[in-house]
């Protein structure tokens, strides 16, 4: 099964993009932050991160990109899925 960490801070979001993809087979953690989106890939892989680009005043994209934490812990370097709002 694919694992997927959804960082998502709009809270009537949330729960519509996880269930469109758990309805889709995928295992969903959510983060409501970068924040604790670091905390999560410090404790466990993911095949996808997803997020958006403009994550309210915090660069989603530069972060994944550049840290190597990120490539190494989450989404294994390459599977990095920005999303425009």
């Amino acid at each position: 099964m694919v694992r997927i960490l959804l960082v998502e801070d709009d809270p009537d979001a949330r729960p519509l993009l996880e269930g469109i993809l758990r309805s889709r087979g995928y295992h969903v953690t959510i983060a409501e932050s970068m924040a604790s989106a670091t905390a999560i890939l410090g404790s466990q892989p993911f095949d996808l991160l997803v997020c958006y680009v403009n994550l309210r005043g915090q660069q989603c994209a530069d972060r994944c990109r550049h840290d190597e934490d990120y490539r190494r812990k989450g989404a294994g370097g390459e599977r990095f899925a920005p999303a425009a709002r």
